[in-house]
């Protein structure tokens, strides 16, 4: 009888453990993932700033779009970022064969395996910004110490590219830490991520090296007017890119002319003045497809238009 009793007990024991760590496998199974970091490491150039009548040189202490005509220094890969608090002069930053006066680039998927809300933490020394599916989801740039900074937004289940930026400027310290983790519903609700992304295909909406719309451009508008009409949103960004034929700069600046176009036809469609509309140009620096042949470079002459909430 005592052989059945304690046979019973462990049994029952099994039985709650068991449970336990198979609520907590499914949960754990249900985090948001982060893919490898891949891109390039930078050189960043000294700049000159004038006060009054003093001219110092130092480092551009922030992200800008001229970043990828800095000096190259490498591909980087990094399998997660997790960089803690590290003393000149102790080590080099991972994949980077130097201590200062560096920045990168990198491309990652995130993963949403639930619709929730998720916390994203960035800490770094110096700056560094995180961008889900286009949308800056983290700003912590500028120069500065270790130092963190969070935001919580609503993301639903599915897939979106992820972006990183670092920098190291001076001495003394660097780090890069990110984190995300699911959290309870915020009293006050936000969603920043984009509830909707578009992409028009330039080659419909232009002609060649233009930057008005066609007529078969102005028929594709109008249907996708009707399209967003359906969705709720507070903000619209649009992103014009560009192929990899001709300068660089050129294309920079007819996608910047592209994207401003659609923008000035979104703000009279709506006029709505609380609704904000911006606009960028990316040119040739964000392709949708590698390669040069005509499928890639027609999938990468597109804009994009993404709706937030």
């Amino acid at each position: 009888m005592k052989n059945l009793l304690f046979t019973i007990t462990l049994f029952f024991i099994s039985s709650i453990f068991n449970t336990y760590y198979c609520q907590q496998a499914s949960q754990n199974s249900l985090d948001p993932v982060f893919g490898p970091f891949k891109g390039m490491s930078y050189s960043m150039p000294i700049v000159e700033k004038k006060i009054g009548n003093r001219t110092s040189k130092t480092i551009q202490q922030s992200y800008g779009r001229n970043i990828t005509d800095y000096p190259k220094l490498g591909v980087i890969t990094l399998k997660e970022i997790n960089v803690p608090e590290t003393v000149i002069g102790q080590d080099f930053f991972p994949g980077v064969d130097r201590t200062t006066q560096f920045c990168m680039l990198l491309y990652s998927t995130f993963e949403v395996k639930r619709d929730a809300f998720y916390e994203f933490s960035l800490t770094s020394d110096d700056g560094s910004i995180l961008w889900i599916d286009g949308a800056e989801v983290v700003n912590n740039d500028g120069g500065h110490q270790m130092r963190v900074k969070k935001d919580t937004f609503f993301l639903r289940e599915g897939t979106y590219p992820a972006k990183l930026w670092y920098f190291q400027g001076l001495p003394d310290r660097f780090g890069l830490t990110l984190n995300v983790k699911p959290v309870p519903k915020p009293k006050f609700e936000k969603y920043l991520i984009s509830v909707k992304k578009f992409e028009l295909n330039t080659t419909l909406l232009f002609d060649t090296n233009t930057s008005e719309l066609n007529p078969q451009g102005r028929k594709a508008f109008n249907d996708f007017i009707e399209e967003i009409h359906k969705t709720d949103f507070t903000r619209i960004t649009v992103i014009g890119h560009t192929d990899d034929v001709g300068e660089a700069s050129y294309n920079l600046n007819l996608s910047k002319k592209r994207a401003e176009t659609i923008a000035d036809l979104l703000r009279a469609s709506f006029n709505d003045s609380s609704i904000k509309i911006d606009s960028m140009g990316k040119g040739e620096s964000d392709p949708k497809a590698k390669g040069t042949d005509p499928s890639a470079r027609a999938q990468n002459r597109r804009v994009e238009i993404i709706l937030n909430n």
